[in-house]
């Protein structure tokens, strides 16, 4: 699906923000849908106020949920974590629900973390906080939402000298295992694309895995039954907290366009 009105990356650290957090059943905006909703404005640096929504199945609890979010988040820039992930959730949503684009920039702060060598390998955001040992969630009754203000903290004060963002592409020394029927191209043209947007691909599922990308029938989370051993290793590893995204080849093609 063609976003042309998607709003850009930033490249410097703005004053006036939002960070956002959305929970989904999944990477996929085709398949997935969002269960919930957090976050908090920022103007000049400091916390001015907080939304939260959870989303239900009715269409105009849906619009009005929306609605809500639209003006709390203004033309505000977004900063989330993999927010690479979910911004098309959102993006989609407004289309569907409110028929206007999502148009605010955004910046993903894994991405910075990753071009930053920050961490060693294990940039979840659990996994980030713990490495640059930031305060645990479970000790200050954090939410995800939370963490992420500590990890963008942690980039303004301890990364960013310049005020010049730099960041990973979304495949840049990734590790990729391709799985199932692929319908938009072949196995070979996937790889291809891959290879040239910085990825590693790999034959099988391991801790060191990023992301298992599935044909798009694969993926589809309805689908009990039939799944691959690779898949059901990736769910495994990510239930434990490893940086692991199961994604379709729908998703490869919206990450590969980001940029």
């Amino acid at each position: 699906m063609k976003r042309e009105f998607k709003g850009q990356i930033l490249e410097e650290l703005p004053a006036d923000y939002v960070i956002l957090d959305i929970k989904t059943t999944g990477a996929d905006p085709y398949y997935d849908r969002m269960i919930s909703i957090e976050a908090i404005c920022y103007l000049n640096g400091e916390e001015i106020e907080r939304f939260f929504e959870i989303l239900t199945e009715k269409e105009t609890e849906k619009i009005i949920a929306f609605r809500h979010l639209q003006q709390f988040i203004g033309k505000k820039p977004l900063i989330g974590y993999a927010i690479n992930l979910i911004i098309n959730f959102l993006y989609d949503a407004f289309i569907t629900y409110l028929e206007v684009p999502l148009t605010n920039d955004y910046l993903d702060l894994k991405e910075v973390l990753r071009k930053n060598d920050c961490l060693n390998i294990n940039y979840s955001l659990d996994a980030a906080c713990k490495g640059l040992k930031l305060s645990k969630k479970e000790e200050a009754g954090l939410t995800e939402a939370d963490q992420i203000v500590q990890v963008y903290e942690y980039i303004r004060q301890e990364v960013l000298h310049n005020g010049n963002i730099d960041y990973c592409m979304p495949f840049e020394n990734r590790r990729c295992v391709f799985t199932g029927k692929l319908q938009r191209s072949g196995p070979k043209e996937a790889s291809r694309l891959l290879l040239e947007n910085g990825g590693i691909k790999g034959d099988r599922v391991t801790m060191k895995t990023n992301y298992l990308i599935l044909g798009n029938h694969d993926y589809c989370s309805k689908i009990e039954a039939g799944k691959s051993n690779k898949q059901r290793k990736a769910e495994e590893l990510k239930q434990k907290g490893y940086d692991i995204e199961i994604i379709s080849e729908n998703v490869f093609y919206d990450l590969i366009d980001v940029y």
